[in-house]
């Protein structure tokens, strides 16, 4: 095969590898999954129904925290959307709870019902 690779993403346990067929170094054109051996374009990945989270937005108090902790926030951001296939049930105030290394993030999916936005309701580091 001699498409180039462009990037690579975890979904439910499956890589996914955007490929550019072009050969110019251009944008990706196709979404092949290792697991299944099916190439899609990304117009009909971008259709395919997902329940993982693609954008983070933030409630102020979160964003205080972020700040007292000194942790960047794309951090956070990438901690939820990389994790968001190994959370779990938080019983506070927000639906859901991943862990990375030091760092407990709590936050909302579906936020406002939005399948594809996360809301990051407080950060924490653990012992």
């Amino acid at each position: 095969m001699s498409a180039r690779y462009r990037a690579r993403s975890q979904q439910a346990n499956r890589v996914l590898l955007l490929v550019d067929r072009s050969g110019n170094g251009g944008r990706a054109t196709e979404v092949l999954s290792a697991a299944t051996g099916t190439v899609r374009t990304l117009a009909q990945h971008a259709a395919v129904p997902s329940s993982i989270p693609r954008l983070v937005v933030w409630t102020d108090h979160a964003l205080v925290k972020a700040e007292l902790l000194s942790v960047p926030r794309a951090d956070i951001e990438h901690v939820v959307l990389t994790r968001h296939e190994r959370r779990s049930r938080n019983t506070g105030a927000a639906d859901w709870l991943v862990v990375a290394g030091r760092l407990a993030v709590a936050y909302n999916h579906p936020a406002d019902g939005d399948e594809l936005t996360a809301r990051v309701v407080t950060v924490w580091r653990t012992i």
